[in-house]
């Protein structure tokens, strides 16, 4: 019945993600991508070769039915992903309003990331509801500010 906590499937959605958050394998597989791309960031173009961008391909594709390993959902960003993003970490990359990502602020984003907390009152989130409080302190009143993890960049 929909809605039902008790449910079979409810359940074992659950216990998957427990059994993820227990098992450290798929964050390591994670850090060790990232580790990767920040490795070869400074050995590549700033924007991606038409081959990277073509190669996304791969993720045209009818949605699925069932639900697939989560190592491999890792391994397709990282394979086709990572090479057809535009290279803003490293410093190199001046367009827009976007930049270098600053090594502090992109490990605090990390965490907060697993945090995943939201902005919305202070009874939802203590953290985030100073964090904004902090930020606002470093613009004069009437500034607008954009939250989330942009915000955890400019605090660091």
């Amino acid at each position: 019945m929909p809605g039902n906590e008790d449910s079979p499937r409810k359940k074992n959605i659950r216990e998957e993600m427990r059994s993820h958050l227990a098992n450290r394998d798929l964050f390591e597989q994670a850090k060790s991508y990232a580790y990767d791309y920040m490795d070869e960031i400074f050995d590549r173009s700033v924007f991606p070769t038409e081959e990277a961008i073509d190669a996304l391909r791969v993720f045209d594709e009818p949605l699925p039915e069932e639900s697939c390993e989560p190592a491999e959902i890792l391994h397709l960003l990282h394979d086709y992903g990572s090479p057809a993003t535009v290279a803003h970490t490293g410093g190199r990359y001046f367009g827009f309003v976007n930049g270098g990502a600053v090594p502090t602020a992109l490990a605090a984003r990390w965490l907060s990331d697993v945090w995943d907390q939201n902005f919305a009152l202070y009874v939802i989130s203590p953290i985030q509801a100073v964090d904004l409080t902090l930020a606002r302190g470093f613009f004069s009143p009437g500034t607008t500010l954009s939250v989330g993890r942009d915000l955890k960049n400019m605090i660091c």
